[in-house]
């Protein structure tokens, strides 16, 4: 469990010094997208062996999760630039709502963690990865 929680604090440390390695990162909301792919990666591979004694850190990665979210909330995906303009508001309206599904996904990952349901974590990770294939296919830029 050590030289898991070791690599993962490396690979934190060189995504947060190595933030233009990423194709998103140039970006604020690439920057926030890229904190969100780390928690989110990072709580996967802890959710499939999870134990009550490892609760402090899952939980620690889902509030990493749902402040990127947060955050990203308010920013506008580069895809709005290719948006016709009388479709914009719509589009950015679309996005907010999707962005703020899944903080509310997250908050019930936070209290199955919390409560010990370990299946129905499973089962709101493979939710947030849905919604995460769906708002990439909807906001997300062929450029990013």
């Amino acid at each position: 469990m050590k030289t898991i929680t070791r690599l993962r604090n490396v690979l934190c440390l060189l995504a947060c010094i190595l933030p233009s390695a990423s194709l998103l990162a140039d970006t604020p909301l690439g920057e926030q997208m890229d904190k969100m792919k780390v928690a989110n990666r990072d709580l996967k591979a802890a959710l499939e062996a999870p134990s009550d004694a490892g609760k402090p850190e899952y939980l620690a990665l889902v509030a990493s999760l749902r402040a990127a979210a947060v955050a990203s909330r308010d920013l506008v995906p580069v895809k709005a630039d290719e948006v016709p303009a009388g479709e914009r508001d719509a589009f950015l309206a679309g996005y907010r709502k999707a962005m703020d599904e899944l903080v509310t996904l997250i908050d019930q990952l936070g209290k199955s963690i919390t409560d010990g349901d370990w299946e129905g974590a499973n089962k709101i990770m493979g939710l947030i990865k849905q919604s995460q294939r769906e708002g990439h296919k909807e906001y997300r830029s062929e450029k990013d």
